[in-house]
């Protein structure tokens, strides 16, 4: 016979773990840490590049997210070809809250210095 914290924790427990990560990509998320030294020259360059093109205030950008920040539980942006954005959602899918999802398209380069 089970006792009724042991049926309490089989009814709570299914309803709050919605969805494990991906063993896969939490292996490939620790190693991710080597490339920041790569990622940090790459966005350094881009921005210089961008920057020359067109012309973005920082303060507005940042007014921006801080905007959104405010007026958003829980916001994300997304890259849809990253299979870390991918899993990020459906973490947040999984756990039924509400969010707000930016996704931040392939083409980002495209997009002149804001985007």
């Amino acid at each position: 016979m089970k006792s009724f914290s042991a049926i309490a924790i089989a009814i709570i427990l299914p309803a709050t773990i919605a969805y494990a990560p991906n063993p896969v990509i939490s292996i490939a998320a620790k190693g991710m840490g080597l490339l920041a030294p790569i990622f940090k020259v790459e966005a350094l360059l881009q921005a210089a590049v961008l920057g020359a093109i067109s012309k973005v205030e920082k303060d507005d950008v940042v007014a921006e997210i801080n905007e959104l920040k405010k007026t958003n539980k829980a916001l994300i942006y997304t890259y849809g070809l990253s299979p870390f954005s991918s899993e990020a959602v459906n973490i947040l899918e999984g756990t039924g809250y509400d969010f707000t999802k930016i996704e931040l398209g392939a083409e980002w380069f495209l997009l002149g210095g804001k985007g």
